[in-house]
């Protein structure tokens, strides 16, 4: 890994802290509830069960809004209880739920997280069809164009997304496109996750969509599987930071789980090591509280090594309790 040691020069980020006013980030998502087993066993033999609100973007919004940001969310959820259950957790971390859409036709999303014997997590989704699959253009176009009573798109400093969302379908897809081109007519930042589920769609489906993305993104957020996706398998983190800035975002992170991760800004390469945790139970959420945790420090004005160290903070923190933001 190259980290170079010159006096840091960082891109400027979208602080608002000069005029007074809080740093303010709109996710758009398909909130999905976590079926959880409370051991480690085939998901068929499974005796007890909690359940979990998660889905990429609540992680991020959660994780954001604890670390002093304000966050808008735009999404929907079925009429149903697990719908009602996903308003109250986004509603009880103080998140803006004016944009969520309550689906009275569909299901809110759901997957079974199995914990096999072994240790490792399967997802096995149930997101046909429902209330986050049906996520349209015409749900973010009234919010962007006529605001959320005193919050309106205008007043946003940074909009995420992830790849999660358009792997869902067409309609979701078109959401996303249309947000990005608000944005984009805005002249907002964007950031980006890829967050590829192969669970939901291959590599080649997925590779033209990312794509489209990233060339869209200020900042890319990206893991060594994403990065396989993106730019095909086999490249080192120079490689991959290079590419993905070639795509055009000016700030890129590339994420290595253990073995820590690299921020640069085009110009120069920072490693952030990852914090030792002896004591992990769930790494699901780890990657979403790091991004939660580098966006915070990068919108309070911090350089990218201040930056990526919360990052890693906050995604120590999070694997340290089953679920998917518990800390």
């Amino acid at each position: 890994m190259a980290v170079e040691t010159e006096p840091e020069t960082q891109m400027t980020a979208p602080s608002t802290s000069s005029v007074g006013r809080t740093a303010r980030v709109l996710t758009v998502g398909a909130p999905i509830v976590a079926v959880l087993p409370t051991g480690p066993e085939p998901m068929d033999a499974v005796s007890t069960c909690r359940f979990a609100v998660g889905g990429a973007e609540v992680n991020l919004a959660i994780g954001l809004a604890r670390l002093g940001i304000a966050v808008d969310y735009i999404g929907r959820v079925g009429d149903d209880p697990l719908g009602a259950m996903v308003l109250d957790r986004l509603r009880n971390a103080g998140i803006g739920c004016e944009g969520v859409v309550v689906d009275a036709d569909r299901a809110t999303d759901l997957y079974l997280r199995e914990w096999l014997p072994d240790g490792m997590r399967r997802p096995l989704y149930y997101r046909t069809g429902t209330a986050g699959a049906a996520l349209c253009p015409d749900d973010l176009g009234r919010w962007i164009e006529t605001g959320n009573g005193a919050v309106g798109f205008a007043a946003i400093d940074l909009v995420h997304l992830t790849g999660i969302t358009p792997a869902l379908g067409i309609s979701a897809s078109a959401a996303v496109r249309a947000v990005i081109d608000a944005a984009r007519a805005a002249d907002m930042p964007i950031s980006l996750d890829p967050n590829h589920r192969p669970r939901l769609w291959s590599a080649e489906a997925a590779r033209p969509v990312l794509v489209e993305m990233a060339r869209a993104a200020t900042l890319l957020m990206l893991s060594t599987e994403d990065a396989e996706v993106l730019f095909g398998p086999g490249l080192g983190v120079d490689a991959v930071i290079d590419a993905a800035h070639g795509l055009g975002p000016a700030l890129v992170v590339f994420k290595a789980g253990a073995d820590g991760a690299v921020v640069s800004d085009g110009r120069r390469s920072v490693g952030v090591p990852a914090l030792r945790v002896d004591d992990a139970v769930d790494p699901v959420g780890a990657g979403d509280a790091f991004d939660a945790g580098f966006i915070a420090g990068w919108l309070r004005g911090d350089d990218l090594e201040t930056s990526g160290r919360l990052g890693a903070q906050a995604a120590a923190a999070v694997i340290r309790r089953p679920g998917e933001h518990e800390i």
